[in-house]
C-alpha cells in the first residue's frame, strides 16, 4: 500500500489547476482588443490597417498567409512574435491552409 499517495493526488490537481489557469490567460490574450495590449502604437495601427482586432484574428490566418496580406512587414511581424513568445503563445501561429487568395 503506497504510502505517498495523497501528495502526489494534490500535486497532480495543482498541476491540472495551473494548467487549466494558463489556458485562461491564453484565451483571454487572445480574444483582447490588440489595443489594450502592450504593443507599440505602430503596431496597433498596422493591425487596424489589416483589419486584426485581436491576436485570434491573426493568429487564425497562420504565418503563411499573414506574409502575404498586404500591409506585412517584418518589424510587425517581429512584434508579434515577440508578444506571442513573452505568452507562451508562438504555438497558436501555425501554417494553415493558404487563405490569402
Amino acid at each position: 500500500m503506497p504510502v505517498h499517495s495523497e501528495p502526489h493526488k494534490s500535486l497532480m490537481v495543482e498541476a491540472i489547476f495551473l494548467n487549466m489557469e494558463l489556458k485562461n490567460e491564453i484565451m483571454d490574450i487572445l480574444y483582447q482588443d490588440i489595443s489594450s495590449l502592450p504593443v507599440s502604437t505602430g503596431f496597433i495601427e498596422k493591425c487596424d490597417l489589416m483589419g486584426f482586432n485581436t491576436l485570434k484574428d491573426i493568429t487564425g490566418k497562420g504565418w503563411i498567409a499573414l506574409m502575404q496580406k498586404k500591409g506585412f512587414t517584418y518589424r510587425w511581424f517581429g512584434e508579434l512574435m515577440d508578444l506571442l513568445e513573452s505568452n507562451h503563445m508562438v504555438y497558436q501561429l501555425q501554417a494553415k491552409p493558404d487563405t490569402a487568395h
